[in-house]
């Protein structure tokens, strides 16, 4: 790059305004481009005791010739988003590269097809930035290159090597970092297909990645997969998905029926959207799963809750469900605790808010109908599984008020003859007086069915006997079953804050509290409230 016209020197100073983190930088070029290279194993070095640290990224992939290795470090080299890779914009990995550097160090990838030379293109970036030049050289590995090629290759007949020669800090960090970074959850498709993805530091061990399936079908306690699909109408004479103006969402509604959603009336409408002018884009692969039973050790955790978008093969983010304010307790924890996939193709980038670096995504912009339909449908899957579980309430046994004996002088369906009365009277006579019946009917007879006399009340009644008062537990007395949930909900926080070290947790909570919190807070002053009124009762 020697035209005068482009800023070698600026164009790489401005990639560290991109929005890429370090973690984002060595996803790029230490992991997603080995795996858009079919590389069975990726091997990750970090050297930050080393004289000059470093940081190797290494697989053992097919490997590059001359101009494959050139075309590597072209940058902007920008092809068509496919479902089968994760690039697409051709600058993460030259990003990736000079960023973990700071600019002030060197990068040399090694690469080697099979039968073929071990290739070698080393970027000098503080020379480039002080000569703002930049000029890609590929040529057969030097003695001491090839030397470590033998020594730290991944497989010495192909593959790639990259070496990084990066501030310490900037390696110490990316190693406290990495344990956290979620890898396993993020290319679970891969890890459970057999890639290995192995971290080293210092020649030690960091850690084993395994694969952290998202819906984790075989232990939940229920897993539904649905599709919500996408449909656009296109500018006149374009076919330029950011062309597209209007977007119609189309899912299965809790009736069977196929449906869409309309933008403007909010109604279920279920037209054909074809017919309206719409082209069908793609189907948002949906699974919602949960493993939740009332009493269990074993459930889901919150934190591992939520909505989880996956481009393609790669689970990209997590968003937090704020945990419900109201409902049943345990419907508010299954809420909180399910987890939604919702799997797209590359195609629907622009509609998904998928940032520049694949590895993020901005809710914000993700288009507010599909987010809404899909928000919509987790949520009921949620309410739908505690529904088929919550305890049924026993049904109450029908108790009728008996028809009260009546005296002459009219009757309700009688003719008020002397036989009536006569009947009415004697009911009413033995129901007061036999132990063991209904008020209102004769031994032997049903509640209810008791002849009716005439309208005067009898007086013959005996006096009610004073009850014995026996004070009752609020927690044991017959309360409604919401009062009964919340009751065990507090006796089991008194144990879990008995525990605890709550001022510790509180002082960490005020610098890492996220908006949820404040939401919690709300809940646990109402249920103090409720509490309070239970025991005046």
């Amino acid at each position: 790059m020697t035209d005068s016209s482009i800023s070698a020197a600026g164009l790489h100073k401005d990639m560290e305004s991109m929005g890429f983190s370090d973690v984002d930088c060595i996803r790029e070029t230490g992991i997603e481009n080995p795996l858009d290279a079919n590389s069975p194993e990726i091997h990750h070095h970090y050297n930050p005791s080393l004289p000059q640290p470093t940081i190797t990224f290494g697989d053992s992939g097919p490997g590059m010739n001359e101009l494959e290795l050139k075309d590597s470090r072209k940058l902007f080299h920008h092809k068509e988003a496919r479902d089968d890779k994760n690039g697409c914009f051709g600058i993460g990995g030259s990003l990736g590269s000079a960023q973990l550097t700071r600019l002030q160090g060197k990068s040399t990838r090694l690469s080697k097809k099979e039968g073929g030379p071990l290739l070698q293109l080393t970027l000098d970036y503080a020379k480039i930035v002080k000569e703002d030049k930049y000029e890609v050289v590929v040529h057969e590995a030097t003695a001491s290159w090839a030397t470590y090629w033998e020594k730290h290759a991944v497989n010495k007949e192909h593959g790639t090597l990259e070496i990084l020669e990066c501030p310490k800090h900037v390696v110490e960090a990316l190693v406290a970092a990495i344990p956290g970074a979620k890898f396993g959850r993020m290319y679970a498709d891969y890890l459970a297909e057999g890639t290995k993805m192995l971290f080293y530091v210092d020649g030690k061990k960091l850690i084993d990645l395994k694969p952290e399936d998202v819906s984790d079908e075989n232990n939940a306690s229920k897993c539904v997969k649905y599709d919500v699909t996408v449909w656009g109408k296109y500018l006149e004479s374009s076919t330029k998905v950011k062309d597209i103006k209007d977007v119609l969402v189309q899912y299965v509604n809790g009736y069977g029926k196929l449906v869409y959603q309309d933008p403007v009336t909010d109604n279920q409408v279920e037209e054909d959207p074809a017919a309206k002018g719409y082209t069908k884009l793609a189907p948002i692969k949906c699974t919602s799963s949960v493993r939740f039973k009332k009493g269990a050790t074993d459930n889901w955790k919150v934190e591992d809750g939520g909505q989880y978008p996956k481009r393609v093969r790669k689970v990209i983010d997590r968003f937090e469900i704020p945990y419900p304010s109201g409902g049943d307790f345990e419907q508010r924890e299954i809420i909180a605790i399910a987890r939604h996939l919702w799997n797209y193709p590359t195609i629907l980038d622009c509609f998904m808010g998928t940032e520049i670096n694949k590895s993020r995504i901005n809710k914000a912009k993700i288009h507010p109908g599909i987010l809404k339909v899909l928000e919509d449908l987790a949520d009921k899957f949620s309410k739908k599984y505690w529904n088929d579980i919550k305890p049924k309430e026993p049904k109450k046994a029908k108790n009728p008020k008996a028809k009260s004996p009546q005296t002459s002088g009219g009757s309700a369906g009688t003719s008020g003859t002397a036989t009536g009365t006569a009947t009415g009277t004697a009911a009413g006579t033995a129901a007061a007086t036999t132990p063991g019946t209904t008020p209102g009917t004769t031994p032997g007879t049903t509640p209810g069915t008791a002849a009716a006399g005439t309208s005067k009340q009898l007086n013959n009644k005996p006096a009610p006997s004073k009850p014995t008062v026996v004070p009752v537990p609020a927690h044991e007395k017959r309360i409604p079953q919401s009062q009964h949930d919340l009751v065990l909900a507090m006796k089991d926080l008194k144990h879990k804050l008995n525990a605890m070290n709550l001022d510790a947790i509180l002082e960490k909570a005020v610098v890492t509290t996220e908006g949820g919190i404040a939401k919690m807070i709300g809940t646990i002053h109402d249920a103090m409230k409720s509490l309070e009124q239970i025991c005046k009762k």
